[in-house]
């Protein structure tokens, strides 16, 4: 990502390395493990209303309305529009640019880990490494009513490590969204953020893992459908409606990451012309993609229509999509250290004062070639015009000169004399 920062890179990755076929069925899968995951968030608000909040008393209004059932989940009316209002909140930021859906992410990445160290806490006062034992035994009864298919230990480990990835699901969004990184950022640093992140959730995920499941005896633990809210209703009702409000609220934030990346991967497949070309289109205020993001609107906004049963169907398929493209940008990445082992580091492209290039018409320039969003494009022609210099993006040596020569072209056709330079990062 430091060396090639652009858009759905993993396809640029794998298309440099293992040629168009591959990075075209990769992009597919990469998209597939993305995308289903903005319904699937949308569907698990909508079952959490109906099935917790439903069943309070005062909130039974909630299943007042039943629609259809489908897959043999029944799908109801309120839960349905809720679930489409944080959806339609989600789609709305995802419109107005990376900078404002990162706000959402940041504010509900908060609210989740607080979550967690309130159940730590809980865990610590009311919980018992007993009931973490034994290590392994096949439970019998469980939410899904089958008893485990796992018979020894090993078997337990390897049926845990089978559905890991998708718990890793959304790491990628990071790099997928670098050609909108802020200006200035050290490219040397940012591509150890990922794996830095891959490890601290490794360990967040043990501890959340160890604090749930020693509150009570394991085995009574996994007979609820959602057993880290059943243990908390169990052990104090107020503990459990806070988890259950941060637990309804948490997945607006991987929605919102979801969206982003499939996006940025469905702008890549249209600027490598693997898409119509509409996909490439960028949106000259927000910085967004226009096309990708109505095609992630309709998909997300489907999602409190499929009912509860439609979970496991589209884990199945992300996992699987999640999989394959992480395998093919692993071993991209490792074929690009044996074939391009001094890969040059992004080149910065500078923007450049004169007194005669009109305020207005290097903002224009800032939007339309380097796709930053309006209040981001003023802020740096501000700085051009009171430091002599900006910074307007990082990028492969290819593509950097590729904006130069846009930017010069576009200059000289509006009679400007606008300067633009590139150096190496």
């Amino acid at each position: 990502t430091a060396a090639i920062p652009i858009s759905g890179g993993i396809i640029e990755y794998t298309d440099r390395t293992f040629g168009r076929p591959l990075g075209f069925f990769t992009g597919w899968m990469l998209l597939l493990g993305n995308a289903p995951l903005c319904p699937w968030e949308a569907i698990a608000i909508s079952t959490l209303l109906t099935d917790r909040f439903g069943a309070f008393p005062a909130l039974a209004w909630l299943r007042s309305v039943k629609l259809y059932t489908i897959l043999g989940a029944d799908v109801y009316l309120w839960p349905t529009i809720i679930a489409l209002g944080f959806a339609v909140l989600v789609i709305f930021l995802n419109f107005k640019g990376a900078g404002a859906a990162a706000k959402l992410s940041s504010f509900l990445t908060k609210a989740l880990l607080a979550g967690m160290i309130l159940a730590m806490v809980i865990s610590f006062f009311v919980g018992s490494p007993q009931n973490g034992m034994p290590l392994f035994s096949q439970a019998t009864e469980v939410a899904s009513g089958d008893p485990t298919k796992a018979t020894s230990f090993l078997g337990g480990i390897i049926a845990v490590l089978v559905m890991t990835p998708f718990f890793y699901a959304g790491f990628d969004t990071i790099p997928q969204q670098a050609e909108e990184a802020s200006e200035g950022l050290d490219w040397k640093k940012f591509g150890i953020i990922p794996a830095l992140a891959l490890i601290a959730s490794g360990i967040f995920y043990l501890i959340c893992i160890y604090a749930f499941g020693t509150m009570i005896d394991w085995h009574e633990f996994v007979k609820s459908s959602v057993p880290a809210l059943a243990v908390l209703q169990r052990i104090n009702i107020f503990f459990y409606i806070a988890m259950l409000i941060i637990a309804t609220l948490g997945p607006l934030g991987p929605m919102n990451s979801f969206f982003g990346a499939s996006t940025r991967l469905l702008l890549a497949l249209g600027r490598k012309r693997m898409l119509p070309e509409s996909f490439a289109k960028i949106d000259q205020k927000s910085g967004a993609p226009k096309t990708a993001n109505l095609f992630m609107a309709g998909l997300t906004l489907i999602g409190p229509f499929l009912g509860r049963n439609m979970l496991v169907p589209l884990t199945n398929v992300a996992s699987l999509g999640f999989i394959f493209a992480c395998t093919m940008a692993g071993l991209a990445c490792l074929r690009l250290r044996q074939t391009e082992p001094k890969l040059p580091r992004p080149y910065k492209v500078i923007l450049l004062n004169d007194d005669e290039t009109t305020m207005d018409f290097v903002v224009y320039i800032l939007m339309e070639i380097f796709a930053k969003n309006f209040n981001d494009a003023v802020d740096l022609m501000m700085k051009v015009h009171k430091q002599g210099r900006a910074v307007c993006g990082a990028y492969p040596k290819e593509i950097a000169e590729c904006k130069q020569q846009a930017v010069l072209q576009a200059a000289k056709a509006a009679g400007f004399p606008l300067r633009c330079e590139i150096e190496e990062d």
